[in-house]
């Protein structure tokens, strides 16, 4: 779990007021397990590759704001999201 990730996780438990679980799984059971469960679960193995790729590398958006701008759409935090919830 990228740390990204894992920080993003604790914001939504506090928000929640509760633990999930968390599962750590290695990223080679992620790039060649859709393979071999395909065949059983055909959901499982199209999310498997989406886990892997991002779990691999870093994937900011660094020009984001040239598209906010052309929607018309301001940035917000998490955080924030949730209080106006």
């Amino acid at each position: 779990m990228t740390t990204r990730i894992a920080a993003l996780t604790d914001v939504l438990e506090q928000a929640a007021g509760r633990k999930v679980c968390r599962r750590r799984i290695p990223l080679a059971v992620l790039r060649y397990g859709a393979a071999l469960v395909r065949p059983f679960n055909e959901l499982a193995a199209r999310f498997m590759p989406i886990g892997y790729w991002s779990g691999r590398e870093d994937h900011r958006l660094d020009h984001w704001q040239k598209t906010a701008d052309r929607f018309g759409v301001a940035p917000m935090t998490v955080e924030t999201f949730l209080e106006r919830r």
